[in-house]
């Protein structure tokens, strides 16, 4: 158990955020800094997603979503489109360091697709920011 605790308190420190809940302070939000991810270089990318990464100097990992009418028609689609990116991230914001993530979906999810879809979001996260 003192392991697990320690493990918990390292990750805490590490990140700045003290769960593993979405918190307020990682949503990206302004629009300088929208601005600076869409000139971003760093970017992965896929059929389903696009990820642009900046390296912040806040001490963890902040994320933006850009889902345009032009992707999903309907609100619902588009918020089921964002609930799978932000969930995605809040699990794994921990392993992600200081950069800023914009992720922009590139096309709507069939309910058949959407454990593929964690998962290649997934690895571009991870390789948006090496």
């Amino acid at each position: 158990m003192a392991a697990k605790s320690s493990t918990t308190a390292a990750r805490r420190a590490v990140s700045g955020l003290r769960s593993e809940a979405f918190h307020r302070r990682a949503r990206l939000s302004g629009g300088a800094a929208f601005g600076a991810l869409l000139r971003s270089r760093r970017t992965a990318r896929s059929e389903r997603f696009l990820v642009q990464a900046v390296l912040n100097s806040e001490g963890f990992a902040r994320l933006g979503i850009v889902v345009g009418k032009r992707i999903a028609r309907r609100a619902v689609d588009r918020s089921r489109l964002k609930r799978l990116v932000r969930e995605t991230f809040r699990r794994r914001q921990h392993e992600l360091g200081s950069f800023d993530l914009l992720v922009r979906p590139r096309r709507t999810l069939s309910s058949d697709e959407v454990v593929m879809a964690r998962k290649e979001l997934h690895a571009l996260m991870a390789a948006a920011i090496t």
